[in-house]
Order: C-alpha cells, then sequence, then structure tokens
C-alpha cells in the first residue's frame, strides 16, 4: 500500500531503442533550448545540464506559478536501447512553500481542532481546514498536469515508451 507524500514526486523508467548516444545528444538539445525557440511543446519552457549520463532540468519561470516541476534522471545502455530514469519533483521553493504554509497554517487548524473539541463549536476550523485543502489540491492538481505533459513530450522527443512508474 502506498503511502501518503507530502511533496509531490514521480519516478518513471523510459525506454527508447535509441542508442545512448543519441540520447545524450537529444537531451542536450532540449537542455539548451532557448526561450523563443519555433517549436513550442511540453519540454519547450524547460532549461537544464546533461553531464556524462546524468541530466537535470527546470521549468523556466515565465508565467504566474511557481510550482514548477524539476525533473533529474539517469542514462543507461540496454540491449536494445536505453534505459532513462527520471524523478520528477517540485523545484525548491515549491517544497519550501509546501513547508512554510504547513507551518504557519497548522497550528492555527490545531488550535481551531482543540477549541471545537473544548467547546463543540469553531468559528474558524471549516475556514481553515478548507483553505489548506484547496491550496495544497491545487499544487498537487498542477504538478500532475506538468508531469503528464513532461512524460508525453519527453516520449516523443526521445521515440520512449514508460516501462515502470512509481
Amino acid at each position: 500500500m502506498p503511502g501518503v507524500k507530502l511533496f509531490p514526486r514521480e519516478h518513471v523508467a523510459f525506454e527508447t531503442t535509441l542508442s545512448k548516444e543519441e540520447t545524450l545528444k537529444r537531451l542536450t538539445e532540449i537542455a539548451q533550448q532557448k526561450k523563443d525557440d519555433a517549436e513550442k511543446d511540453a519540454l519547450h519552457p524547460y532549461f537544464g545540464k546533461v553531464e556524462s549520463e546524468k541530466f537535470s532540468f527546470e521549468h523556466k519561470i515565465d508565467s504566474r506559478s511557481f510550482f514548477f516541476t524539476r525533473v533529474a534522471g539517469k542514462v543507461s545502455a540496454q540491449a536494445t536501447g536505453t534505459l532513462i530514469q527520471v524523478i520528477i519533483g517540485l523545484r525548491w521553493f515549491g517544497n519550501l512553500f509546501v513547508i512554510l504554509f504547513s507551518l504557519v497554517l497548522m497550528p492555527g487548524l490545531i488550535g481551531e481542532l482543540a477549541t471545537y473539541l473544548n467547546t463543540g463549536t469553531s468559528k474558524n476550523l471549516l475556514m481553515l481546514a478548507l483553505l489548506w485543502a484547496i491550496l495544497y489540491g491545487w499544487l498537487v492538481i498542477e504538478f500532475n498536469w506538468r508531469s503528464k505533459a513532461f512524460k508525453e513530450a519527453f516520449q516523443k522527443a526521445l521515440d520512449a515508451q514508460i516501462v515502470e512508474y512509481k
């Protein structure tokens, strides 16, 4: 049974028939994209670096949201092509937001819950619980949307298929 995750994160493995060298070449091209490249897809807003067999991409900050994803991975040669193991997660300030928001909101939520348990009434319990649920839900929905778009574009760019997903 999977545990509860505070921070959105996915582990995905892709397999492609491309050679390891060709895969690394394509990853380098993705990492070096310019902001105004003609081809717009889900990989367009990413920049990063490729070093040896490892790579990392971060979402460019050019829109209103700051829950952008960070992608890190490793490339390894297989008998039938190349295996790309990827971890998709939030950039550091997305994680920081979750921590700070929880630290600020949770004491108030716990205090209101204690008030409710002692007196049977609480003016702010439902409001605080809904606020936390809505904002955290928004974060998870946006992360899942960006992650799905990245995986689809990554598959297309590398002629790859998802072989493992956690």
